[in-house]
């Protein structure tokens, strides 16, 4: 079966994700074992967020002795491990301080369809990082020197992890505040996007991606025993499946919704939709919108003055 995979995908490549796959599945199928007969979703955060740091994730399975790595498979350990990290402690924090997450109130009480959503976390397990699998699967002497492109990658997921860790402390200090029950929230980065958590964690691989991909391509062509140039292209899947994954199945489709259903009667509601972008911030979005409020205010008013 190895050398079946090997031959696909490269022999470093296969050794690194095959395993991968496994404990990716399993740990989700398991996660579903556990949810399912207690209709809960509270292991969800835990077993997803939590995997991506599983050891083949972060340096070779069998590294050369002594262990030498190349900086950029430090560095993309690094920043795995943190995003997870973070990820963990917020995500389950959040379900266990409220108690659940609403998303799953239906889902959680049908097994197929939950078993389907554990099946999906695996697959988001296994994609998202495909890029820091790869480059923890090849020997660090095949690596090039770290380059422009690189810093360039690290600098937008660093940009992209602050702007999603600053979204989701504002949310989190707004729900807490008795006052703001059963309010939405429209200040801070949520004023220039309605959901800037998403909008980070996007950037953030998207930077990820920048930093692997482009190393992985250029040891591809000269090793496509090692790694096959398809595997190398597939790591660009990262973003783009996420960017699907949280504005059609599992994010701002399922919040937008929820939020038209509780607040769609109110004049609050509708005005911060019209104004505010769904996804990608744009502060010329908010000041054209508030010019456009402010004429026809002062239209109305000169009407009245007549």
């Amino acid at each position: 079966m190895m050398e079946l995979l090997s031959g696909i995908l490269g022999t470093d490549a296969a050794r690194i994700l095959a395993p991968i796959w496994l404990v990716a599945y399993g740990t989700q199928i398991a996660g579903f074992a556990i949810s399912a007969p207690l209709q809960t979703e509270k292991p969800v955060s835990l077993f997803s967020a939590s995997e991506h740091t599983y050891p083949p994730t972060t340096f070779p399975i069998t590294p050369p002795p002594p262990p030498r790595y190349h900086p950029r498979q430090i560095i993309a350990t690094t920043l795995q491990t943190v995003w997870s990290l973070r990820l963990a402690i917020f995500l389950g924090s959040r379900v266990f301080r409220k108690g659940g997450d609403a998303r799953f109130e239906k889902v959680k009480r049908k097994p197929g369809l939950f078993l389907i959503f554990w099946l999906g976390q695996a697959l988001w397990i296994f994609l998202i990082p495909l890029g820091v699998y790869g480059v923890n699967a090849l020997p660090p002497e095949l690596h090039p020197p770290i380059g422009l492109t690189d810093m360039f990658g690290v600098a937008l997921w660093f940009f992209g992890i602050s702007f999603e860790a600053i979204a989701d402390a504002q949310k989190s200090a707004f729900s807490k505040d008795p006052k703001n029950h059963g309010k939405f929230i429209t200040n801070g980065l949520w004023r220039i996007s309605r959901h800037p958590n998403y909008f980070g964690e996007i950037i953030l691989w998207a930077g990820m991606t920048l930093f692997c991909t482009p190393a992985l391509l250029k040891i591809s062509r000269s090793y496509p025993e090692r790694i096959k140039p398809a595997v190398a292209y597939s790591t660009l899947v990262s973003p783009i499946f996420l960017t699907y994954l949280l504005n059609m199945v599992s994010g701002i489709n399922i919040l937008e919704k929820m939020g038209d259903k509780r607040w769609g009667n109110l004049k609050e509601w509708k005005e911060y939709k019209e104004t505010t972008p769904v996804l990608v911030p744009w502060i010329g979005w908010w000041w054209m919108n508030k010019m456009k409020k402010d004429v026809k205010a002062a239209g109305g008013t000169h009407e009245k003055n007549k």
